[in-house]
C-alpha cells in the first residue's frame, strides 16, 4: 500500500488519495482477524500522511465482527443493503476529500 501511495504522489504530487478499507468477513475467522489486523495497520500508517485519507468500512461490523444482516450468506459480499452502506461511505469519504456539499 506505501509504494502505491509513494508512486502515486510521484506522478502526481497534490493528489488527493482515498483507501477504503476492507469490510469483516464472516467465512472465516483467521481472514477475519487479519483484516482487522490489516485495517488497524492502515489506519495508523496514513493517519498523519498528507492528502492521503481513510475510509473506515467499520460501521459494516459490530465489534469486528460483521453483520450478518450487511453480508450475504457466502460470508465475503455485503448484501443488498450493506453494498448500499459501503457505498455512502465511499461517497461521503469523496466529498469530505473534495470538499463538495450535498443540497437535499
Amino acid at each position: 500500500m506505501s509504494d502505491l501511495v509513494k508512486f502515486t504522489k510521484s506522478v502526481q504530487q497534490d493528489a488527493k488519495i482515498i483507501i477504503s478499507l476492507p469490510p469483516n468477513r464472516g467465512d472465516d475467522p483467521d481472514l477475519n482477524y487479519t483484516t482487522n489486523i490489516v485495517n488497524a495497520s492502515v489506519k495508523i500508517s496514513f493517519q498523519s500522511v498528507k492528502n492521503v485519507f481513510v475510509c473506515d468500512n467499520s460501521n459494516l461490523a459490530y465489534r469486528g465482527e460483521p453483520n450478518r444482516k450487511l453480508i450475504s450468506r457466502d460470508g465475503v459480499h455485503p448484501t443488498e443493503f450493506g453494498e448500499k452502506i459501503l457505498f455512502q461511505n465511499i461517497r461521503r469519504a469523496i466529498e469530505e476529500v473534495c470538499e463538495i456539499s450535498r443540497k437535499y
